[in-house]
């Protein structure tokens, strides 16, 4: 098989002016393209829409369309108002924003979601040059993670992070799962939802995450401590309060 027949896979790179701040490496599919946290390709831009742009990779062909975006799409300022056919070597604005659609010489495209799962993670490359943590003692763990105390040297705080187990080898999958609960939990704010600081990789290139550090006590030593019948903590803790602990994983013990 020669070069021109081989399948090439597709590099597509994010940039902010001269900064790249995303790569993607995309196999045959269909792209949600947008700042919406749901998009394939997510584009963290405030004038770059939800749901900006569909981008579809075959195997010898790629298209572009705009999705009604704000601030539309662009090629050599032309405004893009149907399905275009790029041939790559290509640039598109989007508002501030520019996709470099190109070919990566090498082997046969990934699978989507390997490709998602590269991306996101690389596109923390730079937070995770630009922080420095000292990492503490363990103080959860589950079947996947572990929650650490750890001190961001940066801003001289005390944070929790969050990071895949390490000794432990894991699927594409599972860090694209990883990577994702990170991202729900940022979008979400209530007064009983620990907030989230960052997502990163750590030095061994798995994801990690950061958030506020809550000091508090496990349901399990409430309920111990009722049973031993110190009255102090059945004063504090109703049957009511006790109720709504019992399905949250917010209460974690951080002594």
């Amino acid at each position: 098989m020669d070069e021109n027949s081989r399948i090439r896979r597709i590099e597509v790179i994010v940039r902010k002016g001269d900064q790249s701040v995303a790569r993607f490496i995309l196999a045959p599919g269909e792209y949600v393209v947008g700042r919406n946290g749901e998009c394939d390709i997510l584009i963290d831009c405030p004038d770059v829409s939800d749901r900006h742009a569909r981008l579809t990779v075959k195997e010898r062909e790629i298209f572009y369309e705009d999705l009604g975006s704000s601030n539309g799409s662009f090629v050599e300022n032309v405004p893009v108002q149907a399905v275009l056919s790029i041939r790559p070597p290509r640039v598109v604005r989007l508002g501030t924003a520019l996709l470099q659609i190109g070919f990566e010489a090498g082997g046969g495209p990934p699978s989507k979601p390997e490709a998602m799962v590269l991306e996101k993670i690389s596109r923390n490359e730079a937070l995770k040059k630009a922080r420095n943590y000292q990492i503490g003692d363990m103080v959860a763990r589950g079947g996947m993670g572990a929650v650490m105390a750890a001190k961001d040297l940066n801003l001289r705080r005390t944070v929790a992070m969050k990071r895949m187990l390490s000794g432990k080898v894991f699927s594409h999958e599972s860090r694209l799962r990883f990577v994702r609960e990170a991202e729900v939990l940022g979008m979400l704010e209530h007064p009983n939802i620990v907030p989230i600081h960052e997502l990163g990789i750590d030095d061994q290139g798995e994801p990690f995450y950061t958030m506020k550090f809550v000091k508090g006590c496990t349901l399990h030593h409430i309920l111990s401590e009722i049973k031993a019948g110190k009255g102090e903590t059945i004063d504090r803790y109703s049957l009511s309060q006790l109720r709504l602990f019992q399905n949250s994983d917010l209460l974690r013990d951080f002594n």
